[in-house]
C-alpha cells in the first residue's frame, strides 16, 4: 500500500500496512501508543502526517 496521495487511512487500512492486526491498534490507542488518531464520523483514522512522524520517531 502507497501512503501517496493519501491525507489519512482508517484504522484497517493502518494495520495492514504496518502489517499489525486491528486489535494491536486498538490495544495501542488504549495505552496511549502508536501514532496520533482522531474520530471521523466515528470511525477512527490516522492522519498520514502523523503516521510518517510516528515512524521516523519509532524508527521504523
Amino acid at each position: 500500500m502507497s501512503l501517496m496521495g493519501r491525507r489519512f487511512l482508517y484504522a484497517r487500512e493502518l494495520a495492514s500496512f504496518l502489517h499489525k492486526s486491528g486489535q494491536t491498534l486498538y490495544v495501542w490507542r488504549r495505552e496511549g501508543r502508536g501514532p496520533k488518531w482522531r474520530m471521523l464520523e466515528g470511525r477512527v483514522i490516522y492522519m498520514v502526517e502523523d503516521v510518517n512522524r510516528w515512524m521516523q520517531e519509532e524508527g521504523r
